[in-house]
């Protein structure tokens, strides 16, 4: 009776911390603290939590059409393809960012792929099939999936912006600080210099001695593999 009764308590407990994780996620996240609360929450309790190592793909691109994620620890980076027959990050994800609302809504296969660049990374997953099923009692989920969609296509267009900055120094200055905004105030950018400066559009020297002058100027902090762009910039 003892052994019962600890076991429910236990797990009484363990929901109670899942759902203060959970509202915590959605105090974090631009997307779900934008949508009415019962919607969030109806996303939230039908999230299934997923752990994830360094480099492990979450979805390549060309996938079939599949759910969505939110990040909840970790850094998750967005790949594309170039013009080239090879694949390159366009942008980072990080706690309580959401991402591949565009092949649920289009039902296409999925136009870039997702990658962990943390050395751990937590996600929570909404799949497709379940999506679907709260959609046809709950409309509301596809309007906020556009919700979503708008978001990470406003994050496609600063890309773009960014490298249409004429300026060298203007132009990865930009990229970092986007970079930064999708992160945890004073969290590390896990790139190494050559990939930000394929994201650059940059050579690797160029970039080496943009990073050393910013770093001069009390900007950024570079270690091996990453780079810290300070608050205040």
């Amino acid at each position: 009776m003892l052994e019962t009764t600890t076991v429910t308590w236990r797990t009484i407990v363990e929901k109670i911390l899942m759902l203060d994780e959970r509202s915590e996620l959605t105090l974090r996240s631009p997307w779900l603290s934008a949508l009415p609360t019962p919607t969030a929450q109806m996303i939230l309790s039908n999230a299934v939590s997923k752990k994830y190592l360094r480099e492990n793909t979450i979805y390549e691109l060309g996938d079939p059409p599949g759910g969505i994620f939110g990040v909840t620890e970790g850094i998750i980076a967005i790949q594309t393809d170039d013009t080239e027959p090879s694949i390159v990050i366009g942008h980072l994800f990080g706690q309580g960012y959401w991402f591949g609302e565009s092949a649920a809504l289009c039902g296409v296969p999925r136009q870039v792929g997702a990658v962990v660049k943390s050395e751990e990374a937590s996600v929570l997953s909404v799949s497709l099939p379940t999506i679907e099923r709260l959609a046809k009692q709950y409309p509301e989920v596809w309007r906020a999936l556009a919700g979503l969609c708008a978001m990470n296509s406003n994050i496609a267009v600063q890309t773009a912006r960014d490298l249409m900055i004429r300026n060298p120094k203007a132009r990865c200055l930009a990229v970092l600080k986007r970079l930064s905004s999708s992160l945890l105030p004073g969290q590390a950018i896990p790139l190494s210099q050559d990939e930000l400066a394929t994201m650059c559009a940059l050579s690797r020297g160029s970039v080496s001695r943009i990073l050393q002058g910013l770093e001069r100027d009390g900007m950024v902090e570079i270690s091996y593999r990453s780079l810290r762009l300070h608050e205040d910039i």
